[in-house]
């Protein structure tokens, strides 16, 4: 390929690259927070910390079934100084920018201290405690006509902060809000005051950010009695916070940081080439969250600016990233940015670290992305080696004049295949191969009613044999080939009749090993009253048990996106099938392979169980029709794994998810055919 056939194709794949500057992981042992946050500063950065509701939505996502809190990067300082903070993320508060009534803030609450902030009808501030049950004004960013709502359904300042960022935005913040002539209008027409999105406290983040994002749960109370204590995310109250005592033992969330402040004094040129030898490239700030997090880390700068990755392209008369991404968020100061040649972009490290045009010479402190691979390879970055004929400079050249507007997938187009070689980027070709049509084998449906003996001579004659499925994405593509009148098709499966029963990983890809077991003594006997036992579920120390697949247990489940908690224990009695589909619809499968059976992982789940769980360990006498030895199942629920079908066929059913159905094999039915786009030559 030619260089530009490689960026073509790899831009198409940019959608599925997660460019977030930060990266939870949740790790399933139980430790006090301080244990907790040395652990994540030695293994990661530090603690989580939580910018906004998009992070908490992140949180959510990695937390299942069987997580029910994590420590969080909060605590509260013993003894220290309440800071008064604005609810919307994004907006610092400022000291000289107040409306206080005369005599305001007094902090002479009768219950408590006074931490959260209230409005006159004339807009004048006070402070007053949280508890008390008050009209309130949330903002909403979305609705342009009406942006400003007076709510009057008296709530607590918490709930009013819940119920805004519930159904609106948040509760209205800051000075420019609070001005706007809209809400002048709505508190005029108000019999009462209103709470606003005013409050403060001494709670401080472990990585000492001074985010002041809070979401603790309704019936939190802001008062100074919280002094030492410390704070968790519950997911089975939406992730909500709560405060609990430091010396508590739980499980806890750490992040990696994607970005680094580099505290040396460079030109912008020598910070490109510092950056990109070192790390991936200087920073890109694409949103306002970007902007919010580098921002904090610009604070500790000891410049009084730091060079971005943007830069002004004299030739091409616009900005431009050196990601090439496009300028889409801006934070420029009044008056910048000025058009010139030989200037960058810098960011100011105090006031509103808004942005400023400086001179390429100048020299500053700066921030650098890490690397972040979407495909591993399987390579250390150290051991990648430049492409001959050019290399990285090469090539950030070649798209430089050749496409200046294009996105970032560039930059992590080249980042990538800058320092392969040629078979490596074709190895890198290959992992993409999911995203594309590429497959290696093609599926036909055939509208024509046949019994599965003539289906399969049909297909034999005119493709290549009857359809063989190998994974779920293969059950998509069946799923997608079907339309309203399609509603089922014979597949190329079919029981053997007096056939030998063979044992099966239910996760694709893995091959039962006879001399790898883990059977308990006088296991597997095929005891069962009511006819074989076909399935496999395992006690507390793990040994394997045959036992029917109709019975209710527990299961086990395995996640391979999941980096920190691969391993989950359902505590929900089902069928091996039912546990099987829960696995595959949450997680990936079932447990399967010794392997993963013998992880410590596993093992320190188990030990919080006295009951025993299916694995994803089973055996039947199906088989493929081209005579390939593919395990993969797809049953419905009601299906029975006995030797009873014995002769049988299977299809599968459209309008139950592409589940398959055991039938009688003359029956006609519609089929389904594959093409094998690959041939074995059988000579030296």
């Amino acid at each position: 390929m030619q260089w530009s056939l490689i960026l073509l194709f790899l831009m198409a794949q940019c959608c599925f690259i997660d460019c977030q500057l930060y990266e939870f992981h949740y790790i399933n042992e139980n430790k006090t927070w301080t244990e907790a946050q040395q652990y994540c500063r030695e293994k990661h950065t530090d603690l989580v910390t939580v910018t906004n509701m998009k992070d908490m939505k992140r949180l959510i996502n990695i937390s299942d079934g069987d997580i029910k809190g994590a420590w969080i990067g909060v605590y509260n300082q013993t003894n220290g100084t309440r800071t008064w903070y604005w609810s919307l993320p994004g907006l610092e508060f400022n000291e000289s920018e107040t409306n206080w009534a005369p005599n305001e803030p007094t902090d002479k609450g009768n219950q408590g201290s006074e931490n959260c902030g209230i409005v006159y009808q004339n807009l004048k501030w006070l402070d007053q405690g949280c508890k008390w049950p008050e009209y309130f004004l949330c903002y909403d960013e979305t609705n342009t006509t009406n942006k400003y709502l007076l709510i009057k359904d008296k709530k607590t300042w918490t709930e009013a902060q819940s119920y805004c960022r519930e159904n609106h935005t948040d509760l209205i913040s800051g000075m420019k809000q609070l001005q706007d002539e809209e809400v002048k209008k709505l508190m005029n027409s108000s019999d009462n005051k209103a709470y606003f999105g005013l409050f403060r406290d001494n709670w401080r983040w472990s990585d000492g950010s001074s985010f002041y994002f809070r979401h603790w749960k309704k019936d939190f109370n802001n008062s100074e009695s919280n002094s030492g204590q410390c704070a968790m995310t519950v997911f089975d109250d939406g992730s909500r916070w709560r405060n609990e005592n430091c010396d508590e033992r739980k499980p806890f969330i750490c992040y990696d940081d994607k970005v680094i402040l580099i505290k040396e004094n460079k030109t912008w040129h020598e910070a490109l080439t510092y950056c990109r030898d070192h790390h991936d490239d200087l920073v890109t700030i694409t949103n306002m969250d970007d902007q919010r997090w580098i921002q904090e880390k610009v604070k500790n700068a000891s410049t009084d600016y730091v060079w971005m990755g943007l830069h002004y392209a004299w030739t091409l008369q616009f900005w431009i990233w050196v990601s090439d991404e496009e300028v889409s968020y801006e934070n420029w100061a009044e008056s910048e940015p000025m058009d010139d040649c030989d200037v960058s972009g810098a960011m100011e490290t105090r006031g509103g670290h808004k942005w400023f045009r400086r001179n390429d010479d100048e020299k500053l402190n700066f921030i650098c992305s890490k690397y972040y691979y979407p495909v591993d390879l399987g390579i250390p970055p150290e051991e990648l080696v430049q492409v001959a004929g050019g290399g990285r400079a090469a090539a950030f050249q070649y798209f430089n004049v050749l496409h200046p507007t294009e996105t970032n997938c560039w930059r992590k187009i080249i980042h990538l295949t800058a320092k392969m070689q040629w078979s490596l980027i074709l190895l890198f070709l290959m992992a993409q191969c999911c995203f594309i049509d590429c497959q290696l084998y093609e599926f036909h449906y055939i509208k024509e009613a046949k019994n599965w003996t003539e289906a399969q001579q049909y297909c034999r004659e005119k493709h290549t044999d009857l359809v063989t499925v190998t994974n779920m994405k293969d059950m998509k593509r069946l799923i997608r080939i079907a339309d309203g009148n399609k509603k089922e098709a014979w597949i190329g499966l079919y029981n053997q009749t007096h056939g030998t029963r063979t044992w099966y990983w239910s996760l694709p890809g893995l091959e039962l090993n006879e001399n790898e077991t883990n059977w308990a003594p006088e296991e597997p006997n095929d005891g069962g009253h009511q006819g074989s036992e076909n399935c496999v579920i395992v006690n507390k120390d793990i040994k394997w048990i045959d036992i029917l697949c109709q019975h209710k247990y527990n299961f086990l489940c395995y996640n391979e996106t999941n980096t920190t908690h691969k391993y989950h224990l359902i505590r929900e009695e089902k069928s091996w099938l039912e546990a099987q589909s829960y696995c595959r619809e949450k997680h990936t499968d079932l447990i399967s392979g010794t392997k993963q059976l013998q992880d410590e992982e596993l093992k320190e789940v188990m030990k919080t169980t006295w009951s025993k769980s299916f694995i994803g360990l089973f055996r039947d006498t199906w088989r493929w029709s081209d005579g390939s030895s593919f395990s993969f199942r797809h049953w419905n629920l009601q299906f029975y794994n006995q030797i009873i079908n014995s002769g049988q066929c299977a299809l599968t059913v459209f309008d139950d998810g592409g589940r398959w159905r055991n039938e009688k094999c003359d029956e006609k039915k519609p089929f389904i055919c594959y093409d094998d786009k690959l041939i074995l030559i059988n000579k030296r």
